[in-house]
């Protein structure tokens, strides 16, 4: 690995796909529920859920992401550009995301789907970040095993949990309610990915 290499961490659902549109629209007809994409972090009043337990709300949701139907998930735009670009400048790649590795199969169809050649199953990992699988990691750890110089989530508490790390990270907010406050002064807020491979291709440059 050169200087220059990044070795960049990036979250899966709603930085690398648009998850949340596709999990509002089945877990409504699914449940019979109203969810919105502004709630579907929301859990302070679990009964608009359709149910009052954590966990049997864990366990429908990472139902709905094992299924076929959610499959059909789409990329965010510009996301497959940028992030052949940087693998052709020579920086490596891992998606570390907050689902459970009992998805594991199901995900990495998903990324191969939208982004293939882009990251292997060596490349994948998974904090479990609502304990469906048992204990929960953190993304910090993970990412500080790895050595990873920099990462992209969407989530406040993980971006600065990563930022007080260490590890230089960027907010994807776009237009996205649930990350719109919150964020550490030394996270950088990023509305799309174009902007993101600006900022890596100065990252690069600087430390060349």
């Amino acid at each position: 690995m050169s200087e220059r290499t990044l070795r960049i961490g990036i979250d899966i659902d709603d930085v690398l796909i648009k998850s949340v549109d596709r999990a509002v629209e089945m877990y409504n007809e699914a449940f019979g529920t109203a969810i919105t994409r502004d709630t579907w972090y929301d859990f302070s009043d679990l009964e608009v859920w359709g149910d009052d337990d954590l966990r049997v709300l864990v366990n429908r949701v990472v139902g709905l992401f094992s299924s076929d139907a959610f499959a059909s998930v789409q990329p965010l735009e510009g996301a497959n550009d940028v992030l052949n670009h940087l693998k052709r400048e020579g920086h490596e790649l891992f998606a570390v995301t907050g689902r459970s590795e009992s998805i594991r199969k199901q995900t990495l169809f998903v990324l191969d789907k939208c982004y293939p050649d882009l990251f292997e199953n060596d490349t994948v990992f998974f904090v479990d970040h609502y304990s469906h699988d048992g204990e929960k990691a953190s993304k910090a750890d993970v990412s500080a095993e790895l050595q990873l110089t920099h990462f992209v989530d969407d989530q406040i508490e993980h971006v600065n949990s990563l930022s007080r790390a260490g590890i230089k990270t960027v907010l994807f907010s776009q237009d996205y309610k649930w990350n719109q406050t919150g964020a550490d002064d030394n996270v950088i807020r990023l509305n799309d990915w174009q902007s993101v491979g600006v900022f890596f291709d100065d990252e690069a440059a600087r430390k060349s």
